[in-house]
Parts: C-alpha cells; structure tokens; sequence
C-alpha cells in the first residue's frame, strides 16, 4: 500500500505522482525474494514490475543495499520503452527510470537503458527514429554523463546536452531530478530553454 513516505520521496521531493508510478508499473513493497529467501524492506523500497518476471527492486535511501536485487540487466532493459506514445516530436534518451518519469510529469516522453555506458540497441534506435521527429541524449550533469552522452551521440548520429562538469555547480546536483529537488525553476528553465545545450 501507498504510504505518506512514498508521497514525501516522490511527490514532494521530485513531482512524481502516484498516477505516472502506477502508469510505469512501480509499486511499493514492503519484503522481496532471492533465490526463494525472503528480505524485509530496510526503508521504502518498490519494485520495477516490466512483465515476465522481469523486475528491478529499489531503495532510494538505503545506502548499502540501493539496489538489492534486479532481474533486467541480462536482456538490457529499457525503462519506459512500453509506455511511449506511437509518435512525437521530441524523445529523450536519459539515465534512469525515475528521470523517465520525471518528464514524463512535463509531457516529455523519454526512456532509459540500463545504465549510461550500455545504449540502447541499432534496431529499437532505428524504429524510434521513425516514430519521433528528434532523440536528444540527456544524461546526467557530471563527468562521465558528459563523456558517455558525447560518445554515444557521436556513434549513432544523435544530438545531445552540452553538459560540461561546472554544470554540477550551476545547478547544484548531477541529475535532474536530484536539481528539481534543490531548485525546481532552475530545471523547469533548462527544460523549456534545452535548445541552448545542444
């Protein structure tokens, strides 16, 4: 069940609503299994539902254990692949699920593959490219998301956020989501003018 901590994490923190969790299949939990052993939930925790089996459980704020379990690192999942309209204007590649979301909050769709260093496959890309006028890559504001988002974007043609490491200074966290939290207009500012990064 929903509790008042889930709505502090994100609804209050990130402007997630209840709506776009259950639309993207994330529910709350309260133990999970491995290899038919049974963990309690340390601290708020859901779990990533993708059909099939298929699973990612998270912790937001467990330190240690943030990520205990996940079943979709093997097939290289896309996070909101499922829950894309059949066409747009613009599709954002992005870091993770929760970022999925986030936008999603905007009317902006995106998606997310495992990680920034694993992109998402020639064939998926190609048919995207046929439903959306444009794929930007958006990855998060330090370093490696800089070098990875360059990279990838040189590699498949795609443009992508001129994010430079003082980023992390100008809006005072590496994500987005993590920026929305600490200056919500500074974000919804870089979403409306994101041409300027590109």
């Amino acid at each position: 069940l929903w509790s008042k901590e889930d709505k502090e994490y994100w609804k209050d923190r990130y402007g997630i609503t209840r709506f776009t969790l259950e639309f993207y299949n994330v529910e709350p939990i309260d133990y999970y299994w491995i290899n038919d052993n049974r963990f309690k939930c340390r601290s708020i925790t859901y779990s990533y539902e993708f059909g099939n089996g298929a699973r990612d459980i998270y912790a937001p704020l467990d330190k240690e254990y943030k990520w205990p379990a996940s079943t979709t690192k093997a097939n290289q999942h896309i996070y909101g692949l499922d829950q894309l309209p059949t066409c747009g204007n613009i599709l954002f590649i992005v870091s993770s699920l929760k970022e999925v979301m986030f936008l999603s909050e905007f009317g902006i769709s995106a998606i997310a593959p495992q990680s920034e260093t694993v992109f998402i496959p020639e064939e998926i890309l190609w048919a995207l490219e046929l439903r959306f006028d444009e794929i930007i890559i958006m990855f998060d504001f330090d370093r490696a998301g800089c070098v990875n988002a360059s990279k990838q974007a040189n590699e498949r043609g795609l443009k992508y956020m001129k994010f430079c490491p003082v980023m992390i200074n100008e809006f005072e966290a590496k994500d987005l989501t993590d920026g929305f939290e600490k200056n919500n207009e500074r974000i919804i500012n870089l979403l409306n003018n994101y041409e300027r990064y590109l």
